[in-house]
């Protein structure tokens, strides 16, 4: 029997199937290989093994944008545009606004006046891998867009196409393409057209 370490490079997995035993703790793996450089495609008929991935990122936003502040977004604490400005100021000159303790105005005034500046909005993030035996072509990000595939309970995301990347590690004659899609309430349409 030939050791497989030995055989590291010169095959590619093309697909994988696990057969669970009839008593649970036994089965059967069955790997197909193909020869690197024979020829043969590997994945679908076109020759691209496409993986999706479902996660999440950190956006960092305005404490002001917070849902809780935001003018508009009925929030508990809904600020105005004036009441905003008036928090600035007070920010600038302390003895310039007087705030009714324990309202909107003084929530905010305080946590910004402790430093807090933002807060992190946790966004679903798409990411779509193509394997490819021929280099792929990007076509940017920066573009509102639907991902090909979006995990259960997002259908209320606006999505931008956030990154659009080829990777190649030199190690097998595979190209990686790597697409990104970040979902948010909202895009805006003129800055990301």
């Amino acid at each position: 029997m030939q050791d497989i370490s030995e055989l590291y490079g010169l095959f590619l997995v093309n697909t994988c199937k696990l057969t669970k035993g009839e008593d649970s703790a036994s089965g059967e793996l069955i790997v197909n290989l193909v020869e690197q450089g024979s020829g043969i495609t590997i994945g679908g008929s076109d020759g691209n093994n496409v993986r999706i991935e479902f996660g999440l990122t950190q956006i960092e936003r305005e404490i002001e944008m917070h849902p809780r502040y935001r003018p508009g977004a009925g929030g508990a604490k809904e600020q105005t545009a004036e009441s905003l400005a008036a928090i600035e100021r007070k920010l600038e000159d302390e003895n310039s606004e007087t705030f009714e303790a324990g309202s909107a105005a003084e929530e905010l005034y305080t946590k910004r006046r402790r430093g807090q500046r933002t807060y992190i909005l946790f966004a679903p993030v798409v990411t779509q891998r193509t394997g490819s035996p021929t280099k792929p072509k990007t076509f940017g990000g920066g573009k509102i867009e639907n991902p090909p595939d979006t995990p259960s309970g997002t259908s209320d995301y606006a999505w931008l196409k956030t990154d659009d990347r080829i990777i190649y590690p030199g190690e097998i004659d595979v190209w990686d393409r790597v697409e990104e899609w970040t979902g948010a309430e909202y895009w805006d349409e003129e800055t990301y057209s």
